[in-house]
């Protein structure tokens, strides 16, 4: 199998479904999803799991929240995250931050 290190898939109609089909690529370094409407709190969830070792992830103007937010917590080598144009508060990125 091929690795991939870097992805990028802005501008597109993905939903969580889709991260199914990356889930073998857990050296995964860098993920862009910007601009996917249909990405919410369960991608969240599917990106802290598959994909440990994400250093820079891109989830501007998608449909995350707080609750997607705190699972990035197991992303424990993630140095850069966006969330402009999200439905993440100030308080919940704040909290984040404290925890990274």
């Amino acid at each position: 199998m091929d690795l991939i290190y870097q992805l990028r898939v802005k501008d597109a109609r993905l939903t969580h479904k889709a991260l199914d089909a990356l889930k073998n690529q857990s050296q995964l370094r860098m993920l862009d999803l910007s601009n996917n409407k249909l990405i919410t709190d369960k991608a969240c969830e599917k990106i802290a799991i598959y994909f440990p070792r994400l250093h820079v992830l891109n989830l501007y103007n998608t449909n995350i929240t707080d609750v997607g937010l705190t699972q990035l917590l197991n992303c424990q080598e993630l140095k850069t995250l966006h969330v402009t144009g999200t439905k993440v508060s100030w308080q919940g990125a704040n909290e984040l931050r404290a925890k990274m």
